[in-house]
């Protein structure tokens, strides 16, 4: 099984580990931008993976094939570890999401283990994201090695120094430009108030500078919050 994707916001060499699709079996049903969960509503924002999952028709099946086979997905990681440590940035879940704790049997979260060990030189490095959308997935996955990023647009919990994370501002109706600016004025807002943000300067770039691995702020402990343009 094929395990390995690129994502266009990474650099040359950038690798994604990809669970199951956008809004699939994994992501959480309390994710506002989730079209099948909970709280979505016709006409509301959704997930920004839907619009490259219409647009490649093999998309959806490989993705389809890791949500199936999770075990499978899972023993494939370790397989090409060598790829993931040589790689300037990996990134987890450039589309769809990982499962919560509950979901997975003692092997799979035996096999996560193992992937967080292969990977802690390069979670140390800050050289991986891992986006989550949860806080026991947050919690979950730190204790396993990792060093998770959660999303605020489904856990609206008090801010927390300890637990880094990431926000969504803007609005579709406006220009990429002015969504840009509203992200620059929100970090420099929470810069203000000493939690240390970053603008994400990926979103809406065609620059081949401004990719993820040549910022790796997603990826660093020292960095609280992550504001992105809102995009699909």
């Amino acid at each position: 099984m094929s395990v390995i994707s690129t994502f266009g916001k990474g650099c040359k060499g950038a690798l994604a580990l990809n669970a199951c699709k956008g809004s699939g079996a994994f992501c959480a049903v309390s994710c506002p931008f989730n079209i099948n969960g909970a709280v979505w509503e016709e006409g509301q924002p959704c997930c920004y993976t839907e619009g490259p999952q219409k647009m490649y028709k093999n998309l959806v099946p490989f993705l389809d094939r890791h949500e199936k086979n999770l075990t499978m997905f899972l023993y494939g990681i370790l397989s090409v570890m060598d790829k993931l440590q040589k790689a300037p940035w990996v990134r987890f879940s450039s589309f769809g999401s990982f499962p919560e704790q509950e979901e997975l049997d003692s092997t799979q979260q035996g096999l996560l283990q193992q992937i967080a060990k292969g990977l802690q030189a390069q979670i140390a490095a800050g050289k991986v994201h891992f986006p989550v959308e949860t806080l026991g997935k947050y919690h979950y996955y730190k204790s396993l090695g990792f060093l998770p990023r959660l999303s605020l647009a489904t856990a609206m919990d008090p801010y927390d120094p300890w637990i880094k994370k990431a926000c969504v501002v803007g609005s579709l109706k406006d220009p990429m430009t002015a969504r840009k600016e509203a992200a620059r004025a929100k970090a420099k807002e929470l810069n203000d108030q000493g939690v240390i943000a970053v603008p994400c300067p990926a979103v809406g770039s065609k620059s081949k500078t401004m990719k993820c691995g040549k910022c790796t702020a997603c990826g660093s402990s020292k960095v609280d919050m992550i504001v992105y343009p809102i995009h699909v």
